[in-house]
């Protein structure tokens, strides 16, 4: 009996708690563009290493999938190549801040671009 009463007391603590939270907002366009950008970065800056293709972290690359949306290849600097994700910083439209695009390494190229080739 014990059980069932903290069960139903722990399901009215939650529901209180929902009741009071304040209701979710989806940002659009340029509100939601301010909102990351002022976000700043989740985690620190990650490793890249051993990569049997000489990729070396700050090396500027371009990433793209293999299957679908292989027309568009995100470019920038690359700040972390793990066995499954890849990391880039790209730059924002507005020059100040840069945004990181994960990517997953499988069914993903990556190679690397000139500086030059990166900003185009």
């Amino acid at each position: 009996m014990e059980m069932e009463t903290s069960t139903v007391a722990d399901i009215e603590v939650l529901s209180a708690a929902k009741d009071s939270a304040p209701n979710p907002t989806s940002p659009k366009g340029a509100g939601a563009f301010k909102q990351i950008l002022a976000a700043g970065d989740a985690e620190a800056e990650g490793n890249v290493a051993d990569d049997p293709l000489g990729s070396k972290k700050g090396h500027y690359v371009s990433g793209w999938p293999i299957d679908t949306g292989s027309n568009h290849h995100d470019q920038g600097r690359l700040v972390a190549l793990k066995l499954d994700e890849m990391v880039i910083a790209s730059p924002a439209n507005t020059g100040e801040k840069e945004i990181r695009i994960h990517t997953p390494r499988r069914q993903f190229r990556v190679k690397p671009v000139s500086n030059d080739e990166s900003k185009m």
